[in-house]
């Protein structure tokens, strides 16, 4: 989706224990499943439960996972006797991992878009960019980290506490920031024209 392919582990998380949910729904005689309805849910289904601020651990993580589980949910008519809950993101009807999670990254990522910044929609675009260039991986990472200021240069460090002074080491005249220390510095202009000589690259 544009990122570095890392999954999110807290929606991640919730996905796995969403299926833990969708589990107590397909094997309601299940000794954990009669367990958790007599001390939680005894006079109702488990959607419809109501979860108390006093739950123990576990019972809130049900509860976390859960919440996805709704998302998805739907009834599929039998003969009206035999209806029965299926997941609505896959044909078959069976819950999945892969579609939960995607299910609640893309609601995630459409909120971030509609309460995020323009500077925030410029880095998006400049990953974008980034991505499709056809580089070695850690140069990509290397760049994305230039364009967000996640360099460990003096004066990021400084912004710290980690430096008194920003005043780049190797030319001695100007603050160490992302753009001196790869652009405008003589030393770093000095190795960009060796390297266009050596590779033959235009300027």
């Amino acid at each position: 989706m544009g990122g570095l392919g890392f999954r999110d582990m807290r929606l991640f998380n919730q996905a796995l224990l969403a299926r833990q949910a969708w589990r107590l729904i397909q094997f309601p005689d299940s000794l954990c499943a009669r367990l958790l309805k007599a001390k939680y849910f005894p006079n109702s289904e488990l959607i419809d439960a109501v979860f108390l601020g006093d739950s123990s651990v576990t019972w809130k993580s049900l509860e976390y996972g859960l919440q996805l589980l709704k998302k998805g949910l739907i009834w599929r008519i039998g003969d009206g006797t035999k209806d029965f809950l299926a997941w609505h993101y896959e044909k078959s009807g069976l819950f999945s991992i892969q579609s939960a999670y995607k299910l609640v990254l893309h609601a995630r990522l459409d909120s971030n878009l509609g309460s995020s910044s323009s500077a925030a929609n410029g880095e998006r675009s400049i990953w974008g960019s980034i991505s499709k260039t056809p580089v070695p991986h850690k140069i990509k990472i290397f760049a994305w980290r230039l364009a967000n200021k996640g360099l460990a240069t003096i004066r990021n460090r400084c912004s710290r506490n980690l430096e008194v002074d920003a005043t780049y080491r190797i030319c001695g005249m100007e603050v160490e920031d992302e753009f001196h220390a790869v652009i405008s510095c003589m030393r770093a202009r000095a190795l960009r024209e060796s390297l266009r000589s050596c590779w033959k690259l235009p300027a």
